[in-house]
């Protein structure tokens, strides 16, 4: 890396922690636009992240990296429910090319802050989460079904992540959203609908 290049980085680096959420999230969003490589990019959430995945959580935004061809069916999926407001799908924000393969989707989750994302654990003694948020996934249900749309991963519990400071749950993959006949939805919603009652 030519030194140019690094000290941009690392002035980038020590700035983004001193801004504001909605001031890093651009600083963030710039530095991928005007990084050379996908490497510099993946440099540069490395050292924002805090799992060991490629994801940088900064406020109520998500940044993962991955190759366009993973995340454009995601962004896709988000899009066709975007206009339902379910609580437990993020909102997109926009997807950054990196390279020439890889790219950044950045979304946004309202009411989560920084804290990592968690899976959700279901059975006995494990309470998922609380009432409210349990009718927001209900009614997430029923926006869904009368949409005529439905997501496969909604009834995988280990696609459900967990915001342990505010209780609230996100499903984590939105890329197999798409238009299901009436016994699709039936099925599902009450598979989704049990696994909400039994948490």
């Amino acid at each position: 890396m030519n030194p140019v290049t690094q000290q941009a980085r690392d002035t980038w680096q020590e700035d983004s922690m001193k801004l504001t959420t909605g001031n890093r999230i651009d600083s963030v969003v710039a530095a991928i636009k005007d990084a050379p490589s996908v490497h510099e990019v993946a440099a540069m959430m490395r050292a924002l992240r805090r799992g060991e995945d490629d994801t940088v959580v900064i406020g109520p935004y998500r940044l993962d990296l991955e190759i366009v061809e993973v995340l454009e069916p995601e962004r896709q999926g988000l899009l066709k429910v975007q206009d339902l407001n379910l609580s437990s799908a993020p909102r997109v924000v926009e997807l950054k090319p990196a390279g020439e393969r890889h790219g950044v989707l950045v979304t946004r989750i309202d009411g989560v802050t920084d804290a990592q994302l968690q899976t959700a654990h279901f059975g006995a003694g494990t309470p998922l989460t609380t009432e409210e948020v349990r009718e927001g996934l209900r009614s997430d249900v029923d926006k869904l079904k009368e949409a005529g749309l439905w997501n496969q991963n909604f009834e995988r519990g280990g696609t459900w992540l967990l915001n342990p400071e505010t209780k609230r749950v996100i499903i984590s993959s939105w890329s197999q959203v798409g238009p299901a006949d009436q016994n699709t939805l039936q099925a599902g919603c009450e598979q989704v609908l049990r696994m909400i009652d039994h948490a």
